[in-house]
């Protein structure tokens, strides 16, 4: 599949909504739950919230008019650690592909563009936190792109529990 991948520092509202479907329906997917047709109220205001974060970059893949993964990313303000070498690192605040899209490569490629865009700012580290329970193919992924777990964990409002990864880039 050919898709294209465009960056954005603010995306416009109705982009917005097609990522907050898209985070809904990953979602749901991975829950195996019916996915649903339109996005929550939830994951608008996550997504929103994620975007308009200082400095965030949001990477859209489409394909053929479809929106079919995205990635948000921004300078890590850490408040889960009071570790100072933090400083140089850039944070993946989400990485998702629509379930229709899985396996085509999309979440590999907008990870590759966050790095390149982490690198070009002169940071050295890319962190992020993924949900542990039910979710192999996120950290599989995290992993085989050169991730490590950092051994952190933290537990969300919802009752799950997430890993901290880390990416050391050369």
């Amino acid at each position: 599949m050919e898709y294209v991948i465009n960056k954005y520092e603010t995306p416009p509202d109705d982009v917005i909504e097609q990522l907050s479907l898209i985070l809904d329906r990953a979602t749901a997917q991975r829950d195996h739950q019916k996915p649903p047709q339109v996005a929550s109220e939830t994951s608008l205001k996550d997504v929103s919230e994620r975007i308009h974060r200082v400095s965030a970059q949001t990477f859209v893949a489409e394909s053929l008019g479809n929106i079919t993964g995205f990635a948000i990313s921004h300078p890590l303000i850490d408040t889960d650690s009071l570790d100072p070498s933090t400083v140089d690192t850039d944070h993946l605040a989400l990485l998702m592909t629509d379930p229709d899209y899985w396996g085509e490569g999309i979440a590999s490629q907008l990870l590759a563009d966050v790095v390149t865009q982490t690198r070009s700012e002169g940071r050295t580290k890319l962190s992020l936190w993924t949900r542990k329970e039910d979710n192999e193919r996120a950290r599989s992924l995290y992993l085989h792109k050169g991730f490590a777990e950092t051994g952190e964990t933290r537990e969300k409002k919802d009752g799950s529990s997430e890993l901290r990864y880390m990416l050391t880039l050369s």
